[in-house]
C-alpha cells in the first residue's frame, strides 16, 4: 500500500551503482529508512527533493525486502539556511543527533515539531554571535533529549531529592541534574546560580518563544565557559558520540566572524 508522509530528510547514502538509501524523520511514523531506486542517475526525478535537510512530502511503497521511495515533492528546501554556512552546520547538527538517537517506526510528533521550529529559528532569529550560537544549538539538543526521556532535573537536587537553595551549585553529567553544594563530588561540574536561573527560564514550558533571549542574557566569560561545559558534557553522555557537524563548525569559528560574514 502506497502512503504519502510529511518528512525531513536526515541522511542519504549511496546504495549500489544508482540507488540512494534515504533516512527521513516523518511526522506520522517517526524515522523511516527507504531505498530511492535510480536516484543517483544524473537525470533522476527523485534526486532533487531528497537533499539532506529538505522538508518534503514523500511517497513510499512496499518492496520485497525494503520500503521504496515512489515519488514526492519539496515542501521547503530551507533556502535561507543553505545561504549561510554557519546556519547550515547548526541545522545539520540537529539532523545528525536525531538520526543516530532515534529508531525506525517510533512515532514522535514532538521531535518533528522540534526540527521544524529549529529551521524557523535559524532562518528568522539567528544572529552573528558565535559564542551564543554555540550555546543555543546545545540548548536545542537538550530540548530534544528531554523529549526522548532524558530531561535534566533542574528543580531539586538529583542526588538527595532536597529543595535547592538560591546559591551556586553543581551539575552531575551522569545523574542528569543539579546537585546541592554540600552533596557535590569531584566529578560534578560547577553551576552558578545565574546559569541555573537561565536554564529554568528556558525550560519552563515556552522554549521557542524565549530561546532568542539567549542573545540578551548577561553572562560573564567564566559563566559562559561553565554553561558550555555543562551543555556539551551532558549531551555527549546521553548520545554517546561526537557530533561531526560541530567539528566543521569549530574549524569555521577558528577563522573568526570575517569568514562567516563573507559566506552569508
Amino acid at each position: 500500500m502506497t502512503v504519502i508522509l510529511q518528512a525531513i530528510i536526515l541522511r542519504h547514502q549511496p546504495k549500489g551503482e544508482n540507488d540512494l538509501l534515504i533516512t527521513a524523520f516523518t511526522r506520522e511514523k517517526g524515522k523511516i529508512i527507504a531505498k530511492a531506486k535510480g536516484a543517483r542517475k544524473p537525470q533522476a526525478k527523485l534526486r532533487g527533493f531528497l537533499e539532506v535537510g529538505n522538508e518534503v512530502k514523500i511517497m513510499l511503497a512496499p518492496g520485497k525486502n525494503q520500503i521504496h521511495v515512489a515519488g514526492g515533492e519539496t515542501v521547503d528546501s530551507h533556502f535561507l539556511i543553505r545561504q549561510n554556512l554557519e546556519a547550515l552546520l547548526l541545522w545539520q547538527a540537529l539532523l545528525e543527533v536525531v538520526n543516530f538517537s532515534t529508531v525506525p517506526d517510533n512515532t514522535e510528533d514532538e521531535v518533528y515539531e522540534l526540527l521544524i521550529n529549529w529551521a524557523k529559528f535559524l532562518q528568522k532569529n539567528l544572529k552573528p554571535n558565535v559564542n551564543r550560537n554555540k550555546l543555543i544549538v546545545y540548548l536545542v539538543i537538550w530540548q530534544f533529549v528531554s523529549l526522548i526521556g532524558f530531561k535534566p532535573q533542574l528543580k531539586e537536587c538529583v542526588r538527595s531529592g532536597q529543595k535547592l537553595l538560591a546559591e551556586n551549585c553543581f551539575f552531575s553529567v551522569t545523574e542528569g541534574g543539579v546537585i546541592k553544594k554540600d552533596k557535590a563530588i569531584n566529578s560534578d561540574l560547577i553551576l552558578s546560580l545565574n546559569i541555573l536561573k537561565i536554564l529554568r527560564y528556558l525550560y519552563r514550558g515556552n522554549f521557542w518563544q524565549v530561546l532568542p533571549d539567549v542573545y540578551r542574557f548577561r553572562i560573564t566569560k567564566q559563566e559562559e565557559f561553565e554553561f558550555m561545559k555543562i551543555l556539551s558534557k551532558y549531551t555527549e553522555n546521553i548520545i554517546e558520540r561526537k557530533i561531526n557537524s560541530f567539528s566543521y563548525l569549530e574549524k569555521i569559528y577558528s577563522y573568526g566572524n570575517k569568514v562567516l560574514a563573507r559566506v552569508k
